[in-house]
């Protein structure tokens, strides 16, 4: 029996960790690996608070671009619903939601009862400016 205990501490040694020089008893993590998991997660949060601004910057560009398209719709729908022929040059004060748009429309005479018509809208907020060019069909005189 006494051979039997005193094979149980030879195997119990081999599996336990050696607590001599080789091991100096660490316990938690060292300065390095906190320095490089704090690194990781800064790059981490830098890439998705830029992936936020850039996100916001679209959708303000968007939505100005929007605003500019309503406009040069309704100027459009002015002048396919106006009577006779359009005005060669107006400008156009048009509201879409609280931003107030300024539209240039212009046209010109192709043929007998043909115009061809163009809006523009100007830079509103992000948005550069653009230009939409339709042809209005209109009764001959």
């Amino acid at each position: 029996m006494v051979a039997f205990l005193h094979a149980e501490r030879a195997d119990r040694s081999i599996r336990e960790p050696p607590t001599g020089a080789g091991r100096r008893g660490q316990s938690g993590i060292g300065i390095v690996e906190a320095l490089v998991a704090l690194t990781v997660l800064l790059i981490g949060l830098v890439a998705v608070i830029s992936v936020g601004v850039a996100v916001r910057d679209q959708t303000n560009r968007a939505a100005a671009r929007t605003a500019q398209v309503v406009a040069a719709q309704q100027v459009l729908e002015r002048l396919h619903n106006d009577a006779g022929p359009p005005a060669a040059a107006a400008l156009h004060t048009v509201a879409v939601g609280p931003a107030r748009l300024e539209v240039v429309s212009t046209a010109v005479e192709l043929a007998p009862g043909l115009y061809e018509a163009r809006v523009a809208v100007g830079s509103h907020g992000l948005a550069g400016a653009m230009e939409i060019v339709t042809r209005l069909a209109r009764p001959a005189e």
